[in-house]
C-alpha cells in the first residue's frame, strides 16, 4: 500500500492540473462570497471598501470583461511561448525539460491564478445587471476581480524570471541532484530489518524445488515495489518469495515476476495478492528507481559533452552532483538481498541497487565521453579522492579503486597536450595516495 500511495502522490504532484483545478474550486467559492457580501448587508468594517470603487454597470462589465479576456489571452499566449522556448532549451539538455515544466509548483501556480481569475470574473459579470428597476452592481467583487487582476500581473513578472531561471544548466542539475537524493532515501527494499535477531540461513535446499510463478498482469516499468507488504504475506503463508526485477525494469505481461517457495502453497487468489504490491506503470519515474534518476544527470552531462554541443563545464557540475549522491550511498547500510521476518526466517529475495551499479552508471558513461576532455578526467579523479574519505569498508574501497584504474587507462588512451595530461595524472597521484591511506 505504501508504494502504491506513494506512486499515486509522485502522479498527482507532478501533474500540471492539480493546482489549477483547485484554484478554480477556491474562485468560485470567492465569487459566491463576495456577491453573497454585496446582495446583504456587509459588516461596518468592509464600507470603507464599499465606497472605494464607485461604477456604474457599463463600467463595471467593461472592467470585468477586460480582466476575463486579458487572463486568458496572457494564459495561452504566455504557456505557448514558454514551451517553444524549453523545446530549444531541451535540444541542450534533455526531453526531461519539459516534464519539470509541466509538475513544476510555480508553473501550475501561474496558470491556476489566471484561469481563476478568468472564472472569477466571468460569475461576477453574469450578476451585473444594467435593470432600470433593480440596477445591481457588486462594488466589493468588482473591487477583489481587480485585486486579483494585480496579483496575476505579478505573478506574470514573477513567471518570466522563473522561466529564464529554471532553463539554466546549473538549475535543472541542481534539482535532479535533489530528486536523486530523495530517491536514495526511499530506495528498494525500504524496509527496517530486525535487529539482535539471529538470521535463519539454511533456506537454500528450498530454492532447489521448483517454485511457483507469479506473472506480470501487464506490461510496463515498474515504479516501486511494497517490500514490507510483500514480507508481511510471505510471513504470514510461510512462503519464500523472489522479486525477479526491480524498480526501472521492464516487465512483459504473463512473463515471471515472483517466484514463490513452496509452489504447492500458491493459489490464483494468493498471487493476484502477491502482485498487489507491485506498481506498475507506463514510464519510469524517480519513485524508487535510483538507475533512472541517475540516468537523467548522466544523458545531460553525455550531451554536454557531444561534438554538437562540446560544454565540459555541465558535464563536470553533473558530475559533482553525481558525486554527492554516491557519497550519500556510501554513508547509508547496503540494502539487503536477503529480507527476513521478525522471527530471522528468510522471506525475501531481492535485487537492490548497489553502490558498484550504481557508481558504474554514473562514471562509465561519462568516461567514455569525456576521455578527450582533460577538465573531466580530472574532475571524475578529484570525485573519487573525495569519495574515498567516505569509505566504510574495503569492498568500497576496491570499487573506487577500480573506477581510479579505468580513469588512468583512459587518460593514457586519451589523445591529450601534455600540459593537461600531466594535470589529470597529478588528479590521478592524489587519488592514488587517498587510497593507499584509507587501506591503513
Amino acid at each position: 500500500m505504501r508504494a502504491h500511495l506513494r506512486y499515486f502522490w509522485f502522479r498527482v504532484v507532478s501533474s500540471l492540473w492539480l493546482v489549477p483545478v483547485s484554484m478554480i474550486g477556491a474562485a468560485v467559492l470567492l465569487a459566491f462570497g463576495m456577491l453573497y457580501l454585496d446582495t446583504v448587508r456587509p459588516p461596518s468594517w468592509l464600507d470603507p471598501a464599499r465606497w472605494l470603487l464607485r461604477i456604474g454597470p457599463e463600467g463595471a462589465r467593461q472592467v470585468l470583461a477586460t480582466i476575463a479576456g486579458s487572463m486568458i489571452t496572457v494564459a495561452s499566449l504566455v504557456f505557448s511561448m514558454t514551451l517553444v522556448t524549453l523545446t530549444l532549451a531541451s535540444s541542450q539538455l534533455g526531453p526531461r525539460l519539459i516534464t519539470r515544466f509541466v509538475s513544476d509548483r510555480v508553473n501550475q501556480v501561474v496558470l491556476g491564478t489566471f484561469v481563476a481569475t478568468f472564472v472569477y470574473a466571468i460569475l461576477v459579470l453574469e450578476t451585473v445587471s444594467e435593470s432600470e428597476a433593480a440596477p445591481f452592481v457588486p462594488q466589493l467583487s468588482v473591487m477583489v476581480g481587480l485585486i486579483l487582476a494585480l496579483i496575476s500581473l505579478l505573478w506574470l513578472v514573477y513567471f518570466i524570471h522563473h522561466v529564464a531561471d529554471s532553463i539554466q544548466a546549473d538549475t535543472v542539475i541542481a534539482e535532479l541532484g535533489e530528486q536523486l537524493s530523495d530517491t536514495i532515501e526511499h530506495r528498494f527494499p525500504e524496509i527496517d530489518l530486525p535487529g539482535g535477531t539471529p538470521l535463519e540461513t539454511p533456506f537454500l535446499d528450498r530454492l532447489a524445488e521448483p517454485p511457483g510463478v507469479v506473472a506480470a498482469r501487464k506490461s510496463g516499468y515498474i515504479q516501486a515495489i511494497d517490500a514490507g507488504a510483500l514480507l508481511r504475506r510471505a510471513s504470514a503463508q510461510g512462503l519464500v518469495i523472489k522479486v525477479d526485477a526491480r524498480p526501472g525494469d521492464f516487465v512483459v505481461e504473463r512473463a515471471p515476476l515472483l517466484f514463490v517457495w513452496p509452489r504447492e502453497r500458491l493459489s490464483d487468489d494468493l498471487a493476484e495478492d502477491l502482485e498487489k504490491p507491485i506498481v506498475i506503470g507506463p514510464k519510469r519515474t524517480p519513485t524508487q528507481d535510483i538507475d533512472f534518476a541517475v540516468a537523467a544527470l548522466v544523458e545531460i552531462a553525455l550531451r554536454a559533452l557531444s561534438p554538437g554541443i562540446n560544454d565540459p563545464q555541465t558535464a563536470m557540475t553533473c558530475i559533482d552532483r553525481l558525486t554527492e549522491a554516491l557519497a550519500e550511498i556510501m554513508a547509508d547500510e547496503e540494502p539487503p538481498s536477503l529480507v527476513p521476518d521478525g522471527e530471522g526466517t528468510i522471506r525475501l529475495i531481492v535485487r537492490p541497487a548497489t553502490f558498484e551499479g550504481v557508481i558504474s552508471a554514473a562514471f562509465n558513461p561519462i568516461r567514455h565521453a569525456g576521455r578527450d576532455h582533460a577538465r573531466v578526467l580530472r574532475r571524475l579523479a578529484e570525485s573519487l579522492a573525495v569519495l574515498t574519505t567516505f569509505t566504510r569498508n574495503q569492498e568500497q574501497r576496491e570499487i573506487i579503486a577500480r573506477q581510479a584504474a579505468a580513469t588512468e587507462a583512459t587518460c593514457r588512451a586519451a589523445t591529450l597536450d601534455p600540459l593537461a595530461r600531466g594535470e589529470v595524472e597529478q588528479s590521478l597521484a592524489a587519488l592514488r595516495k587517498a587510497l593507499a591511506e584509507r587501506r591503513h
